[in-house]
């Protein structure tokens, strides 16, 4: 409904400021033995009145009454009582079992002495080797102070036996006696593997199964549904309508603020239309546009005269002077 009003007024306010040329907001035009004066837009003036509209006439209608249940819990069969079988799997045992693969023996090894012990046991002996026979040769033999410049006159020649001719051999013989051979066991070789052994063959054993229930909940009708015819009444309904009162639009010469009240006084309207939500930002004390906006807009929903800083405004902002 409100903003119906804000509406209306704006129409009004724009087709009258633009069919008059004269006449300007928050502008002062008259000065007067130090009053000034100024034309506001006087808004047009509604009462609200409460009318009652039909929104349906009187009928017959048939009420259903809908009919009750309660509910019951009963135990019912899902599956009789019956016999299965059952397969038993065999059982098995796992063992572990030790297996020869080689059975352990001994055999010999030969021993041997440490090199300083070998040292020890060596003894020197030497061996004569025969490398000629005993033979009959022809010696040459030259003659003692021989003045013959010829040497066949100062040598002669003389068969005789020459003995049997040896090579002496130095050898080094072991001279222990040697040692016994190292008695060696070999042990046995195994294996572990790992087998099953039958414990208990597959079997079927007979098995009774109980039969199996469930608990449900149903609804058991406890009364029938009932028709019944039912008188509905005239339904109206109130609602609130406008009625133009007087005409608005009407450009009137009114007392406004001097300049110097308005300078004077810009902060404390300012911060009033901030309480009361018309106006935003900061306080800036300065006529702007925003301020212009702010109190023209006050004037709209409060039913003053629309467009400059009159008196009348004031006191309902609870500015005095």
């Amino acid at each position: 409904m409100k903003s119906f009003v804000y509406l209306i007024v704006l129409i009004f306010a724009y087709v009258n400021v633009n069919g008059q040329q004269d006449y300007r907001f928050f502008t002062v035009t008259t000065q007067e033995k130090g009053l000034c004066y100024a034309e506001s837009m006087i808004q047009a003036q509604y009462d609200t009145i409460s009318e009652s509209v039909l929104v349906s006439p009187s009928r017959t209608e048939y009420l259903v009454t809908a009919p009750s249940f309660d509910e019951i819990e009963e135990t019912i069969e899902i599956m009789p009582e019956r016999t299965e079988y059952k397969v038993i799997p065999a059982v098995y045992e796992t063992i572990e079992e030790t297996i020869v693969i080689q059975e352990s023996y001994i055999y010999y090894k030969e021993t041997k002495r440490s090199k300083k012990e070998a040292e020890d046991c060596l003894i020197d002996a030497g061996e004569q080797i025969e490398i000629a026979p005993p033979v009959r040769q022809w010696n040459q033999y030259e003659h003692e102070n021989c003045k013959s410049k010829d040497w066949n006159d100062c040598t002669y020649f003389l068969l005789e036996n020459m003995p049997i001719k040896y090579f002496n051999k130095d050898l080094r013989i072991d001279n222990c006696a040697p040692l016994a051979p190292e008695a060696i066991t070999e042990e046995a070789k195994t294996v572990t593997i790992t087998r099953k052994i039958l414990v208990t063959p597959e079997r079927v054993e007979e098995i009774l199964v109980p039969a199996e229930t469930k608990t449900v909940k149903r609804k058991v009708i406890k009364s029938e549904a009932v028709t019944s015819l039912k008188e509905v009444p005239t339904k109206y309904e109130s609602v609130d309508k406008l009625i133009l009162r007087k005409e608005g639009g009407e450009i009137m010469k009114m007392d406004v603020l001097c300049e110097d009240l308005v300078l004077s006084n810009l902060s404390t309207m300012q911060k009033i239309l901030k309480e009361k939500g018309y106006m935003k930002g900061k306080i800036d004390k300065a006529v702007s546009d925003k301020l212009k906006a702010a109190m023209t807009n006050y004037q709209i929903d409060n039913g003053l005269p629309i467009g400059q800083f009159d008196y009348l405004t004031m006191n309902h902002l609870g500015i005095k002077f």
